[in-house]
């Protein structure tokens, strides 16, 4: 049985992400072509398997899959209306941006391209996790994964770990969740970083304390979001994991010592407004952590 045909991909914006898309999908064996505007970049990346497009529609014209890594959305749209036409390609829109964001790109194509499936995403890691393959790339279309070409699929999911959501804009919020989550866990390591130095713990040992204790989070995570779930009092207040008010003690016990050796407050300070605007000093002191989403999500706080 032969080996089933790999879709033919082009590149719309080869800055760093795009170039290491291109050299990704080579490498595997794809035909690539590449477009952009200054095309020097373009002309870099010629190879064997990587051929230049003169235009964005050459490009268009010679995919399958046409993958946008362009700088803005409005980049994008502009680009997807000097390709106007009856292809039938699938065209995914990996330019950073909200969920209406891609939105606003997935009406663009319906217009211009009303024969060709959009796929909106995001791609979580640097240039050199994405030419490794090693990467997150969150993608969703109208239809669901089951609504996109096989080959087209196959090609996206060799760009990274690939996590599919129905509904255009949803992967965008999954990128939200994902990256937001990686950068408070840097800000926390920030924050801590000269009162790990001064009372001698090795970075080493801080990270392995630190991996040991994110391992439990998925786990926590799914807890916390039934109750968040209820939202009642009473699913606040039942069983709490940790209270309010245990966390705002938690904060405020380190401010008299980073005051003393001099370090930045801002990331307990925060943290004890947050829950104090969520009940900690008051009659929902004891209710689960979890109440903080009334200030996060609903801002009722």
């Amino acid at each position: 049985m032969s080996a089933p045909q790999l879709a033919r991909v082009s590149i719309l914006g080869v800055g760093k992400m795009g170039a290491a898309a291109a050299r990704r999908l080579a490498g595997l064996g794809y035909e690539v072509c590449v477009w952009n505007r200054s095309s020097d970049k373009a002309r870099a990346l010629a190879s064997d398997r990587i051929t230049v497009a003169e235009t964005a529609r050459d490009a268009v014209e010679a995919a399958d899959l046409c993958i946008a890594l362009l700088s803005t959305t409005d980049a994008v749209r502009q680009v997807v209306e000097e390709c106007r036409g009856p292809s039938t390609l699938v065209l995914a829109n990996l330019a950073s941006g909200s969920p209406d964001d891609g939105r606003a790109v997935a009406a663009a194509v319906a217009e211009a391209l009303p024969n060709a499936t959009y796929v909106d995403g995001a791609y979580c890691g640097p240039p050199s996790a994405l030419e490794q393959g090693t990467g997150q790339l969150f993608v969703s279309c109208a239809g669901g994964e089951k609504a996109l070409d096989a080959r087209a699929g196959a090609a996206l999911r060799a760009l990274g770990v690939t996590s599919f959501c129905a509904g255009v804009g949803a992967a965008r919020a999954l990128d939200y969740a994902v990256v937001d989550m990686a950068f408070v866990t840097l800000m926390s390591y920030a924050s801590n970083a000269a009162m790990l130095e001064r009372e001698g713990v090795d970075a080493s040992v801080a990270v392995a304390a630190i991996s040991h204790r994110l391992a439990a989070a998925p786990a926590a995570l799914e807890a916390a979001a039934a109750r968040m779930a209820d939202r009642s009092d009473g699913a606040y207040e039942s069983n709490p994991t940790a209270t309010l008010a245990t966390w705002r003690n938690f904060f405020d016990s380190r401010r008299p010592y980073l005051d003393k050796i001099g370090a930045s407050r801002v990331l307990p300070d925060f943290c004890i407004d947050v829950l104090d605007r969520a009940g900690a000093s008051g009659a929902h002191g004891g209710a689960d952590v979890t109440r903080v989403q009334e200030v996060l999500r609903y801002n009722d706080g």
